[in-house]
C-alpha cells in the first residue's frame, strides 16, 4: 500500500476538525510554592479529599483507621477530637447535602463518600443508623423532660425553701465544686 502525506494529512485534519473534548474542569488551585520537589497549592480541596479517601481505602480500612485520619485531618473542631463521629443526627439538622447523603434509603454500615457543602469537601464513613427511629427518640427525649419538669414542679410543692445566708453559703459551695 502506497501512502501519500496528503492522505495522511486529511485523516489527521479530519479528526481534529471531528475531535469532541471529553476534558471537564472541576477544581481550579493555584501552586503557590515550590522546591525540593514539593509543590505547595491551594484551593485543590476536593482532590485533598480523593487523596485522603483512596488512601485510606488502600490501608487498612476500618472504622477506627478512619478516625484516625479524621482526628489527624480534620478542620472541624467539633468533630475532629472525636474521629469526626457525629451521633443522633436526624433529617434537617445537618446541610442538604449531608442529609442526602446520611439519610439516603441505599445507605449501609461501612459505606464511603466524598460530600461538597458550601464548607467545603468531607470525606463520609457510614457507621450505622441509630437503635431506634427519629420521631421515637424525640418523643422518649420530651417525655423525660416532662417528667423532669413534673418531679421538680411535685418536690418544690412538698418543700418550701428559704432564703437565708446559710442556704446561700451551701449554693455558693456546691458551684466550686
Amino acid at each position: 500500500m502506497n501512502l501519500k502525506i496528503e492522505d495522511i494529512s486529511k485523516v489527521i485534519k479530519d479528526q481534529i476538525k471531528n475531535y469532541a473534548s471529553k476534558t471537564q474542569q472541576d477544581e481550579i488551585g493555584y501552586v503557590i510554592q515550590v522546591g525540593d520537589g514539593i509543590a505547595k497549592v491551594h484551593g485543590l480541596e476536593k482532590c485533598k479529599a480523593n487523596e485522603l479517601l483512596t488512601e485510606w481505602k488502600n490501608g487498612e480500612h476500618t472504622e477506627d483507621s478512619f478516625a484516625y485520619m479524621a482526628a489527624e485531618n480534620s478542620t472541624d473542631s467539633g468533630s475532629a477530637t472525636n474521629g469526626g463521629l457525629y451521633e443522633d443526627i436526624y433529617p434537617g439538622q445537618m446541610v442538604d447535602a449531608f442529609d442526602a447523603w446520611c439519610f439516603d434509603a441505599s445507605r449501609k454500615p461501612g459505606d464511603t463518600g466524598i460530600v461538597k457543602t458550601e464548607y467545603g469537601y468531607h470525606i463520609m464513613y457510614f457507621v450505622s443508623t441509630g437503635e431506634h427511629a427519629y420521631w421515637y427518640a424525640r418523643a422518649e427525649n420530651d417525655y423525660l423532660n416532662e417528667l423532669s419538669v413534673s418531679v421538680l414542679q411535685e418536690i418544690s410543692a412538698e418543700f418550701t425553701v428559704e432564703d437565708t445566708e446559710q442556704n446561700a453559703a451551701i449554693v455558693d459551695v456546691m458551684q466550686q465544686d
